[in-house]
């Protein structure tokens, strides 16, 4: 109603919805609609602030869910007007503009049959989000080889089993962690990191960014973290970080960020761990440092940097310092 949350208060931000102007979090707040002791998703109208948020969670528009409940990162789908939730290791979707309708298990092999291990992360993907992107080592989620892969869901088709991503031919399963899938947006593809040797790369076995179109199963993922035109590997350790930072948003699509040392992409700090990004319509020119002033100098303390372009497209807001504890806004290049 207005009144400062508890103690309990949210830990996370799920996103906000702007077409709805409508903000998504998780609590524990013991005061907050349909609490039971347990974390749970609720969503705020923005337009009006003395309402009470409205319950997520639930099967019904009253009772939340049982355990805790999170927003899987970047799993909000405004046009589509849905969310992915995690309960009990498992991923759920929620309407949105039908509370009282159950929630709908995305991480089954079968419709029924959920994953057998955790799910580590989940987003929507394609132009109209009717699929998504998960990353497990479920043995039931085949094929498998004891390390997380990528595989896609068909919400369409809940019943159809999951089909493997991470992968070259469709069959063979990369040979090392594949993890942290990223939505592309006005691409029918998804962006992951793997450390893989089998993914078409001559990584060495260093984590690396990918993407992989999900109409085509069958063909080698593209290397992002690379100098050139997807040959050669970053020469140090690349990163999509899964909770602070997106790697494509609508604001610049044609851009996948990333944060790497590595001292063969163009920064004029090489060296020191930087915000990167790759321009999908340029893809020989290697990645550039975006976390850099006009003046040519880092922003903030290394290691730190998140950047989010504007919805807009026209400027980039870069988090930065020690915990992302400074914010500055950069107009984009």
């Amino acid at each position: 109603d207005g009144t400062l949350g508890s103690h309990f208060t949210f830990d996370s931000i799920c996103g906000v919805d702007q077409l709805n102007n409508n903000l998504y979090f998780e609590s524990d707040d013991p005061l907050l609609p349909g609490a039971n002791g347990s974390r749970q998703v609720y969503r705020k109208n923005l337009n009006n602030l003395s309402s009470a948020p409205e319950l997520i969670s639930t099967n019904d528009g009253s009772v939340a869910l049982i355990g805790n409940t999170y927003c899987a990162p970047f799993a909000l789908d405004e046009l589509s007007h849905k969310i992915l939730l995690k309960n009990s290791n498992q991923i759920y979707l929620k309407d949105l503009s039908n509370l009282t309708q159950n929630t709908i298990l995305v991480s089954t092999t079968d419709g029924v049959t959920p994953a057998n291990a955790s799910i580590e992360s989940a987003v929507f993907v394609g132009d109209d989000a009717s699929r998504v992107a998960l990353s497990t080592n479920a043995s039931n989620f085949t094929p498998q080889n004891g390390v997380s892969q990528i595989y896609l869901k068909d919400l369409t088709n809940l019943s159809s089993a999951p089909v493997l991503l991470s992968t070259t031919d469709g069959v063979t399963p990369a040979n090392s962690t594949s993890r942290y899938p990223h939505r592309v947006f006005g691409r029918n593809s998804v962006i992951f990191t793997s450390d893989a040797t089998n993914l078409g790369a001559a990584t060495g076995g260093t984590n690396q960014v990918y993407i992989k179109g999900i109409d085509n199963i069958v063909s080698n993922p593209f290397l992002v973290s690379s100098s050139d035109n997807g040959i050669t590997p970053g020469n140090f350790p690349t990163i999509i970080n899964p909770i602070n930072s997106a790697a494509n948003y609508p604001g610049k699509p044609n851009l996948i960020f990333f944060q790497s040392a590595s001292t063969n992409f163009n920064s004029p700090n090489s060296g020191a761990s930087n915000v990167y990004a790759k321009d999908l319509n340029n893809p020989s020119q290697a990645p550039f440092a975006v976390n850099i002033t006009l003046d040519g100098k880092n922003i903030g303390e290394i290691n730190t940097p998140f950047v989010e372009p504007f919805p807009d497209g026209e400027n980039y807001l870069i988090h930065a310092g020690s915990n992302s504890s400074t914010i500055y806004v950069v107009p984009a290049e």
